[in-house]
């Protein structure tokens, strides 16, 4: 990376450890080769900083989240941009992940809010609501696990059970588990 370039906002190591994604201030995504540390790729679409960004487990995607209240789904290959995602909402996208089978995405927003998206239509599948704070942290996990964001004292997280059919989330200390949709 270039060393008078500002800093990137956010890093992701790909699936199988040998690219890296960087989103950055300046609205643009880097894909890294991680082995000789050179620049695969730019990837340009949003209108404002990326804040979140997450492969698909079989790294042929990519999912972004940014400052202009969008998730934008990529071809991880080609840089080639997807589909664009409108949560409606005058909210940063905070943070995305794909679901392990790809077809779904769930994103956490400064709204409070955890949607869950289909991630070949881009419609909303399930708005989860309750939290008291942004949720900065999302995941979906191959196990009963929950990971875990301190943000200004607040503690946030997501986690899918491994069948999917359950979600648990948390901010300031409140723990919420909700059932999603078949």
């Amino acid at each position: 990376m270039n060393r008078r370039e500002r800093r990137p906002e956010i890093h992701r190591l790909g699936p199988d450890s040998k690219r890296l994604v960087s989103g950055h201030w300046n609205k643009t995504l880097k894909i890294w080769d991680v082995k000789s540390g050179y620049e695969l790729q730019t990837l340009r679409g949003h209108k404002e900083s990326v804040t979140s960004a997450a492969f698909s487990r079989d790294g042929k995607m990519l999912v972004t989240g940014s400052a202009d209240d969008k998730m934008k789904i990529w071809n991880a290959a080609t840089g080639k941009e997807l589909r664009t995602i409108d949560p409606e909402n005058e909210y940063d996208v905070n943070a995305v992940a794909f679901s392990p089978d790809g077809k779904r995405v769930v994103s956490g927003d400064g709204e409070n809010n955890v949607k869950l998206w289909d991630a070949n239509t881009g419609k909303e599948v399930e708005l989860f609501e309750g939290h008291e704070a942004t949720v900065t942290s999302v995941a979906f996990t191959p196990r009963w696990q929950t990971h875990r964001l301190w943000q200004h004292g607040h503690v946030t997280a997501i986690a899918f059970s491994p069948d999917g059919q359950r979600v648990v989330s948390g901010s300031k200390g409140v723990v919420r588990i909700w059932s999603t949709p078949k």
